[in-house]
Order: C-alpha cells, then structure tokens, then sequence
C-alpha cells in the first residue's frame, strides 16, 4: 500500500517486494510497526503504521536507524542482528527508546526475525508498553499544573513537550507546537533589552549540548504571539542518556515582568531618595558656613568695631572658604568618582607610606605595619588605594582622640589581597555598623559623614568589598578592605 505521503517519507518502502515466511503484508495491514533491514544495514521497507508514528525524521538510507534510535543504539542493534542471523533464529531484544513525533509512547519491544532468503533481510518487530503511555500521561498532567513554563528540546531543536504555563507566557498552544515540530527559537522567541536575539550563538541551551555548562540560568525579555515583551527567568538543565550523552535539555521558564517592574520602580524611587539625601547633606553643609560668613561680614564692615574683631573676622571668613572648598571637592568625589587607572601596587610599600604620613600627621599615634610574606601585590588605582587607607586610618585616629595604636596589615588568600586598618578605640557600636557606609552618616560633630562612603565606592569600583568588625583584642574597630585578582611577590621578579 503506498501514499503519496510515503514517497516524501524517509520511511518511504523499496520498490521491490520482499518475500518470505513472514507476512509483511498482513502485518502491515494489522497495523504492526516493524522495518526491514538488508544485509547492508539500510531500511528497505517500514510497515505504514511507523510512517505515521516517525513522520518527519530527518534522515533516510543508511542514515534513518541512527535518527530513530540515536547513533549508540543503531550500532548495537547491527551488532545484535548479526549474531541473530548467524543463529537463524528469533530474538528479544528487550525495551528500546524511540524518538517518534506523532505517537504517545516512546519505549517499545524489540523483537527481530531473520527473513527467509540468502540476502540477510531482517525483520525488526516494535510493540509499544502500554505502561509507558501511562506513565508519560500523568508526567504531563503533573508538569502541566506547575506555573511555571516546563518545555523539552532534543538535539535538532525542536520541542518535544510544552506544558500549559508555557502555552500561556507564549501564547503559543503546547499540543500544536508539539505536533508541528515547532523549533524552540521560533516559539520562545527571547532577545536583550539591547535587542540581541538568543536565537543562535547566544541561546542557553546551546551550550548545554555542547557540554560547556551544566546548567543555565539568565533573565531575558520574551515576545509573545501578541508582540507583547515581558521579562522571563529562564533555566536550561541537560538530560543524559545512559551513555553519558545528552539527547535532551529541559528549559523552565517564568514570568517575571511585574518583579522586574516592580524592581525598576524601586530602583528610580532610591534614585530621588539618594538625590534628596544629596541635596539635604549639600544644604546642611553650606548653610552653617554662610551664616558664619555672613555674620563676620557684619563685623568686618562695621567700622566701630575693633582692628582685632575686624581681623578675626577676616580669618573666620577665609577658614570658611576653605571649609566649602572641601565639602564641595567631597561632593564631587562622591557624586562623580575618577575613572580608575590600574597599575602594579606593592601593598606593604603602600601601607607604610601611608603610616610614616599619618605619624606625622598624629604624632601621639603608634602606627604599626604587618605585611604576610612573600609581599601580596595587586593590579590597582594606588591614588585610589591611598585615598581609602587615609580615610580610615583619620576615622580611627579621630576615634581615639589622636592617641593609640594602629594596625595597618596585608595577606594573601588565594587570588584575594586583604587589607586590614585595626584601632583600639571605643570601637563603632551595633546598631550603628549598617549605616557607617551610608553618604552623609555620621557621629561626630564636624564633617560630612562622605569619607567611609567615598572608601566604599572606590573599593566597590576595583570589583571589591569593605566591610567593618571588632578588632582581634575584641575591642576597638577592625576595616577590611578584600581586593580580587591579587598575587605575591616572589625573588627575582612578580
């Protein structure tokens, strides 16, 4: 019996019939699924019952058995045919898998029957398990009430199962895309906010086959039957056959646009609340230096006044002038920081530098260095670097009222160089250690509550972390400064 539809099928019958003891035509019309291989290995007739079952397999020839079973499973089956026709006799072969597209089963009995002849034809019988039907059936009914989106792709692409949550973020129906053969790029059709399409070199699932990632997992924006964008969460998982290979990769997709909506919402909202703060901290600072300037001003233009009062006066508006002038570089510091500019830097160099600097600068305070051996180095901004071990070497000096000890040390911890400054003072207390990196945070009477946020800021930029503890005495405040990509000096060289 041949259709049109066989001519155009890999499956598609050979043109000579085959005789012998097996009745291939009665099994064709009891609607059996078996195939004939000759000895040469290629299919030469397939019953009408598996054309319609594996409609649309991209191979024919010699080529067909490896797109139904996969390459590993179509070589032993040579195998196991051989060893059948040299005994003549029948076989089970046991429980194979197939990738057939318009059945609801995929594992079958595998008998095989050497036909009658001296040419090596031999029949290759397929029974479907009923349980696997079953099984597969409640599979579905359990991935189609998750919410979120559960599909399957094999190798070539196309979708294999796609449950109803994926048909509802695509507004694509799951039994067509399952039926058609849909490709996954043309029914998750998902790009960047740039407009970058996942579709070929960028797809996740890509380098799951390729064995380059285990797992994957980004955000994206999927456009959906209706033109409609939305941010989803997607998720790529391989599936391994028993040989090691991968045959499958199971995606998950969720919807995630009202969180990412929400989240850009509230990015905008600490945008302005930053900006108040900014304006508030700018406003507060420059106000008591005009009110003390306006007020000598009053003394300095009043001519009654004494010479003395009048030359006080003086300097009391050229020290406010010189206080603006640091707020206003703070500000900028803050609001605009330098680009940084990378270079070698010997953290035990620095470190002592600064300390013989601040000695000067405090000379009731003890700086001590301490810098692990071989002598850690990094790739950095040493401007940058200087700028944060002042800041909280002065934060630690001010601490302690100019008096005590300081330590300034440096280690190595894997390709992380550390970067501790430790007081003895009264230490910072609990409730307060969360805020101490916020702009325009501060307990102390005079300034601008900027340092520890400009310190912040510049570690953050180097790909870093500062965090603040109590000391190893158990007293005091312990800054630790963690800096990526750092390495030791050895003899002779970096």
């Amino acid at each position: 019996m041949t259709t049109g539809k066989e001519k155009h099928s890999p499956l598609a019958a050979a043109t000579h019939p085959l005789q012998g003891e097996v009745p291939l035509g009665f099994l064709d019309l009891s609607g059996a699924l078996f195939f004939v291989l000759d000895g040469a290995g290629v299919v030469a007739r397939a019953s009408q019952a598996l054309h319609e079952a594996a409609a649309e397999v991209p191979a024919d020839g010699d080529g067909l058995l490896a797109a139904l079973l996969g390459e590993r499973a179509a070589a032993e089956l040579s195998a196991r045919l051989t060893r059948s026709r040299a005994a003549e006799e029948p076989s089970a072969l046991g429980t194979w898998s197939f990738d057939f597209r318009n059945a609801p089963w995929s594992q079958c009995l595998v008998f095989v029957q050497p036909l009658a002849g001296d040419d090596g034809n031999m029949l290759v019988l397929l029974r479907p398990v009923p349980e696997a039907s079953a099984e597969r059936r409640q599979f579905e009914r359990i991935l189609d009430s998750m919410p979120d989106g559960v599909f399957i792709i094999g190798r070539d692409k196309r979708v294999r199962f796609f449950n109803e949550a994926c048909g509802r973020i695509t507004g694509r129906p799951p039994e067509e895309i399952v039926s058609h053969g849909c490709a996954c790029n043309d029914v998750i059709r998902c790009h960047t906010e740039d407009g970058l399409s996942y579709a070929h070199s960028l797809c996740p699932a890509r380098s799951v086959f390729s064995g380059e990632a285990g797992y994957q997992c980004e955000e994206m924006l999927l456009t959906n039957s209706d033109g409609e964008e939305r941010w989803v969460e997607t998720s790529y998982s391989p599936v391994p056959n028993p040989d090691g290979g991968i045959d499958y990769v199971i995606g998950v997709v969720r919807d995630v646009h009202e969180r990412k909506t929400l989240e850009e919402r509230l990015h905008q909202t600490e945008k302005l609340a930053s900006l108040g703060q900014l304006v508030a901290g700018i406003a507060h600072e420059i106000k008591n230096p005009l009110g003390i300037i306006m007020s000598s001003l009053d003394v300095l233009e009043n001519p009654k006044r004494p010479k003395k009062q009048r030359n006080e006066a003086g300097q009391f508006i050229r020290e406010e002038i010189r206080r603006l002038d640091e707020r206003l570089r703070s500000f900028l510091a803050f609001a605009r920081p330098r680009d940084l500019q990378p270079a070698p830097v010997a953290l035990g160099g620095l470190l002592r530098r600064r300390a013989a600097s601040m000695e000067a600068l405090y000379p009731d305070l003890k700086l001590e260095v301490d810098v692990s051996q071989p002598e850690p180095i990094l790739f950095a901004d040493e401007e940058q670097l200087n700028q944060v071990l002042t800041n909280l070497v002065m934060n630690s000096g001010e601490a302690m009222e100019g008096e005590g000890r300081i330590v300034l040390r440096a280690r190595q911890q894997g390709d992380t160089a550390i970067v501790e400054v430790e007081d003895e003072g009264p230490g910072i207390p609990e409730e307060f250690r969360s805020r101490v990196f916020d702009p325009f945070f501060t307990t102390k009477a005079e300034g601008t509550g900027l340092g520890l946020s400009i310190c912040y800021q510049i570690v953050l930029a180097h790909g870093g972390t500062l965090s603040i503890g109590t000391g190893r005495s158990r007293r005091g405040t312990c800054f630790t400064v963690r800096l990526p990509g750092g390495k030791v000096r050895v003899a002779g060289g970096e």
